[in-house]
């Protein structure tokens, strides 16, 4: 029974590190400036998906790992949308491996509860918008809106896509 388990931790610690040469590869990238594509993300994301789980103690590396493709996103200057899209498919994937079909349900509730929050914060600060009267669109107060509505009209395209892969994933 013991030696199955060291089988088994092995194989995962086997992964870690492998999935620790990933993260340097990404950072040696990051340091020598490397131009990084959509695709090139996609790679990586794949690759580390292919080699499995890590021990349970040391999946802080998970987090490690999209904390790396968001400073490779910022030095890029990718599409956001795409990048978050990219990650959310990994996140979706491990739990299919998993079979934690629990936690899927959960992120399909926590999408859906965002998407309702985001249209009440562009109806609150549209509302907002509405009170004042005769004011044109160069004003400071009106532009910082308007450019708050836009922030919030781009989260909610994310959370939109996402809840639609979810959708057609079940």
């Amino acid at each position: 029974m013991h030696n199955k388990q060291d089988e088994g931790n092995k194989e995962q610690i086997e992964v870690l590190n492998k999935k620790k040469e990933i993260l340097n590869t990404i950072k040696d990238g990051l340091e020598k400036n490397v131009e990084t594509s959509i695709d090139d993300l996609k790679e990586y994301v794949k690759n580390w998906r292919d080699l499995g789980r890590v021990p349970y103690e040391m999946r802080h590396i998970e987090v490690k790992f999209n904390k790396l493709l968001d400073k490779v996103v910022d030095s890029n200057n990718l599409e956001k949308q795409d990048v978050e899209m990219i990650k959310f498919e990994n996140l979706v994937s491990s739990y299919l491996e998993q079979k934690n079909y629990r936690k899927l349900d959960s992120e399909q509730l926590f999408i859906r509860k965002k998407i309702d929050e985001t249209v009440k914060e562009i109806q609150q600060l549209d509302n907002n918008v509405g009170f004042i009267s005769n004011v044109n669109e160069d004003n400071p107060f009106v532009k910082k809106v308007r450019e708050q509505i836009a922030g919030y009209q781009e989260k909610l395209d994310i959370w939109k896509t996402k809840l639609n892969y979810l959708k057609n994933i079940e």
